[in-house]
């Protein structure tokens, strides 16, 4: 009982970790008909191939039918975000 106990603590603190730290993914998505750069942390692949995602910078929701995503670190997402377009 008592490994039982350990590995379930155990698997209890790396979920919890994997969670609130280091697993934070950011993004760069470019909208290459409109030539819009946002910036954001989920994306949602729609069935129609389109995504949709909240835009950081500005609270907005924004579907785009072909776009140009990159995953970007951290400090590159923070620049962007606060920048004026």
């Amino acid at each position: 009982m008592r490994i039982l106990g350990r590995f379930f603590s155990s698997l209890f603190l790396v979920s919890l970790i994997a969670v609130t730290g280091g697993c934070a993914s950011y993004y760069l998505v470019k909208d290459p008909e409109s030539g819009n750069s946002y910036y954001t942390r989920k994306i949602d692949q729609l069935l129609s191939g389109a995504i949709k995602f909240k835009d950081d910078r500005t609270g907005e929701i924004v579907t785009i039918q072909n776009s140009d995503v990159k995953k970007i670190e951290e400090r590159e997402y923070d620049v962007g975000k606060y920048a004026s377009k």
